[in-house]
């Protein structure tokens, strides 16, 4: 029998709120062949990055700030235009519908829109919020 090779590759999580990469390992396999495709992918969502951890942390709420026109309905799908908030849970009972808020507060994030953000009178690094 000959030697087998072993196919390695560098991949990471992504932090669930803001998507940058946390968790970097080695993925190494010797008979899923060829792994030249996932090196250096997102192998999904892990904790959250340290800046992440410390709004949860201080017991505020992560507000992301996306495109909805853009955005998909799972967290993967969040097209996030780069603010991210930690707000009060009052801030949450105040402006989201009384519907949403257990969820909200469940989950401890939640998605504003940049229009909306906009209108509050928050600044939005967004080149579409200029428009």
């Amino acid at each position: 029998m000959g030697k087998e090779k072993q196919y390695v590759a560098m991949v990471h999580e992504s932090c669930p709120i803001c998507g940058k990469d946390v968790n970097e390992s080695i993925l190494i396999h010797k008979r899923m062949g060829d792994l030249s495709e996932v090196h250096g992918k997102s192998t999904g969502y892990g904790d959250p990055c340290e800046e992440c951890q410390k709004i949860f942390d201080m017991g505020a709420v992560a507000m992301i700030i996306a495109d909805r026109d853009k955005s998909g309905s799972t967290l993967g799908e969040i097209y996030r235009c780069g603010t991210i908030l930690g707000v009060s849970e009052d801030f949450i009972r105040k402006i989201s519908p009384p519907d949403q808020v257990a969820e909200i507060l469940e989950k401890r994030f939640c998605i504003l829109d940049y229009r909306d953000a906009k209108n509050f009178g928050l600044e939005v690094n967004y080149p579409h919020a200029q428009a």
